[in-house]
């Protein structure tokens, strides 16, 4: 039996802890039914694709392999869920269990952004109907509590708001964060104070001399990779730039957008250069079409595009969860 996260009072992790046992049921075939174990090259398939994933900056731990299940944060279990699942997984899972998956997938994407909350009544339907074919696919004796609870998801979401408002990552970056400030078993408390009292120290010094804090304002910086010059944008909630995985973004107008290049001048207007794609599609049509959900297909070799520029304020969304400000780029 998997053990799923401890939960506490949170329920933003029983998601995560469905995600855990998921992965480790199809990977090595321990639940219930066998009907989704995973071959050896579905495995290796799996572990190259999400090896090979280049995320947005905002996501600031990569994925590991599924050698390394067992060893994964909750923030990895987060990313596939969020962006890497419902692409790799059509490709490993039949379509029954591919389809069951989807109705998790898009209610705990509905539930984690204001964006998405005219379609809560459709995510607590999906999380109901999730719940009912749980059985059928990974034995009903794995139907847990923690399964049973996501049925609850929805409620807490509309009395707390979007996930992301009553996870528990602060409090984990925080814990790691104090961690690595003791040096040795002796006198961790005292440790721990003297260090943090350094530290207040020299935020304080360098605030004094720090001309970049500009509020939401943006900050235009540039720097070098791999010869070449790469200008990005740093917001207080997102960071644009040329880098493949970084240049798509979502207008008001639900296009998808492909920076290019950046123009800035000294009244702090900036200008997005680059394509509007024009021939995007649903990546998948059921529970609910993805587009609904700012999620697009798109052949990036046989695009149609069209030159356009668009402002900071043109950007439909500037949240940091489930990154509404880039389109998924299936």
């Amino acid at each position: 039996m998997i053990e799923d996260f401890p939960v506490g009072d949170s329920l933003h992790l029983i998601d995560l802890g469905i995600m855990k046992r998921l992965l480790f049921g199809w990977r090595d075939g321990n639940l219930g039914k066998r009907i989704t174990k995973w071959s050896s090259a579905d495995i290796t398939k799996v572990t190259q694709y999400i090896q090979s994933c280049r995320m947005p900056k905002e996501i600031h731990r990569s994925l590991r392999g599924l050698q390394d299940l067992s060893h994964w944060k909750a923030s990895e279990y987060r990313t596939f869920l969020l962006y890497a699942s419902f692409v790799i997984l059509k490709d490993v899972l039949a379509d029954g269990p591919y389809q069951h998956f989807l109705t998790f997938f898009c209610a705990v994407t509905i539930c984690s952004s204001h964006h998405h909350f005219q379609f809560l009544p459709v995510a607590e339907k999906m999380m109901v109907r999730f719940v009912e074919h749980y059985g059928d696919y990974y034995g009903r004796e794995y139907i847990t509590s923690n399964v049973h609870n996501l049925i609850h998801l929805v409620d807490e979401v509309k009395k707390f708001g979007p996930l992301e408002t009553f996870n528990a990552y602060p409090f984990e970056n925080k814990l790691s964060s104090i961690k690595r400030t003791i040096r040795k078993g002796n006198k961790p408390l005292q440790q721990i104070a003297n260090r943090l009292n350094e530290r207040n120290i020299i935020e304080i010094e360098n605030l004094k001399y720090d001309n970049s804090v500009t509020g939401n304002k943006p900050v235009i910086k540039t720097y070098m990779y791999k010869n070449t010059s790469v200008k990005i944008i740093r917001m207080e909630s997102f960071i644009l730039s040329t880098d493949s995985q970084n240049k798509w973004l979502l207008t008001k107008s639900n296009s998808v957008f492909e920076l290019t290049s950046i123009n800035d001048n000294d009244d702090n207007l900036v200008t997005l250069n680059g394509c509007i794609i024009q021939n995007t599609t649903d990546a998948f049509d059921m529970p609910i079409k993805s587009s609904f959900l700012n999620i697009f297909r798109i052949n990036c070799n046989y695009s149609r595009k069209l030159e356009a520029k668009v402002s900071i304020t043109d950007i439909k969304s500037l949240i940091k969860h489930r990154t509404l400000t880039y389109a998924t780029i299936v």
